[in-house]
């Protein structure tokens, strides 16, 4: 069930529920009730659609006017606000489908306790269980009533089916795209390819992918002062998720002699093993590198500057001696209403912000609070954290 599904519940329901206080003022009998609402909604005054919308709409039609008298306008707008809801549509279809109503009451005291519409049917003394159960029997009617009435609960029942298909497909497709997630291996491409290209790099047409590693080649041009010319360098460049090992050592050597490049690079993702390190001086080896993808970075990318504001910024600040450990909450929300379902609370900021950046699936964090909470203090306090553990 998502939320989409079902977002034509609320422009069904909200114009009746504009329209109770003005009908229990009125004088108009049940039938000019029931034609009222029906039109109100957009149907038919006398005959329902043969799908699921319609028949719930006329149920609801039917229930209203049934209840209007015996709840008053009040205690019936809270009960339609109930039927808004995803969840009770939902649980009337499974009911249609079982043929008998406890599905739907299940769903009903479900979402009394999930949502603050149950607090309020409580204060105001309405059973929602009864509700519930009157709204089922008009929408058995409503079936009834209808010229074909076996065609048109196999028509509600095959929309069912149709649904729950509808429904797995929807499932699969979701495996099918978590399979598709990119590999250790193309994760390292696109950051090598990322990384090259703001450095002006240029790729050749030449691209090899094998399970265990993948290759390209790069074009470097650099500028020459004293001759005053530019040369550009051809760099084989092969990318490992895993470790460098002697063998890759040797296929990248064997590489570079195939295409007359001028040098060849091996990337790893974890790290490079100490066979390989111990080789790399050695003559047949210097047009070659091996190293991870963040000593790469580290090659190119200055971050010294940075670095030595940030300690000047921590020790003008005195946030090494003054900082206070602040704890922090996250609100839990309902992925398909949208609904605020509880708060999870946090003894120390740091450790939650390391489980995120931790987590192979984050995508972002925001960090929130009053003015003077200690915002910019954590930032600093943080980020002078993760400086000591990058000496």
């Amino acid at each position: 069930m998502t939320t989409g599904e079902w977002a034509w519940l609320a422009k069904l329901i909200s114009p009746v529920i504009s329209m109770i206080t003005p009908l229990a003022k009125s004088r108009l009998e049940q039938s000019q009730v029931v034609i009222a609402l029906r039109e109100k909604m957009g149907f038919p005054a006398d005959h329902p659609p043969a799908d699921f919308r319609g028949v719930y709409a006329y149920a609801i039609a039917d229930y209203v006017t049934q209840r209007l008298v015996t709840l008053g306008d009040e205690k019936l707008k809270k009960v339609l606000a109930l039927l808004t809801l995803p969840e009770i549509a939902d649980g009337m279809r499974s009911a249609l489908n079982d043929g008998e109503v406890s599905s739907l009451l299940e769903a009903g005291e479900n979402a009394c306790k999930a949502f603050a519409i149950g607090d309020e049917l409580r204060e105001a003394g309405v059973d929602e269980k009864a509700e519930l159960t009157v709204l089922y029997t008009a929408f058995q009617q409503v079936v009834a009533k209808t010229r074909l009435p076996k065609e048109v609960a196999l028509t509600l029942v095959l929309n069912e089916v149709d649904r729950k298909v509808d429904g797995i497909t929807k499932d699969v497709a979701k495996l099918v795209e978590q399979t598709r997630k990119p590999s250790p291996l193309h994760e390292l491409e696109a950051h090598l390819e990322g990384w090259f290209e703001a450095l002006h790099y240029e790729f050749e047409n030449h691209r090899v992918e094998m399970p265990d590693y993948f290759e390209r080649i790069i074009r470097i041009t650099q500028s020459d002062p004293i001759r005053r010319r530019h040369k550009t360098y051809r760099i084989v460049v092969r990318g490992d998720a895993d470790e460098i090992k002697l063998s890759d050592l040797t296929g990248l050597r064997n590489a570079v002699a195939t295409h007359r490049a001028d040098g060849g690079w091996l990337i790893a993702n974890r790290r490079v093993s100490p066979a390989v390190k111990k080789v790399m001086d050695q003559p047949e080896n210097e047009v070659l590198k091996c190293c991870t993808f963040d000593e790469l970075i580290d090659e190119d990318a200055d971050f010294s500057q940075y670095l030595e504001w940030l300690e000047g910024e921590i020790k003008r600040l005195k946030i090494d001696e003054r900082y206070v450990a602040l704890a922090c909450c996250k609100d839990e929300i309902d992925s398909r209403t949208q609904q605020r379902m509880g708060k999870s609370q946090y003894e120390d900021i740091d450790d939650y912000v390391a489980q995120w950046i931790d987590d192979p699936a984050k995508e972002h964090v925001s960090i929130l609070g009053e003015f003077g909470t200690g915002k910019t203090w954590f930032t600093l306090h943080y980020a002078e954290k993760a400086l000591q553990e990058y000496k």
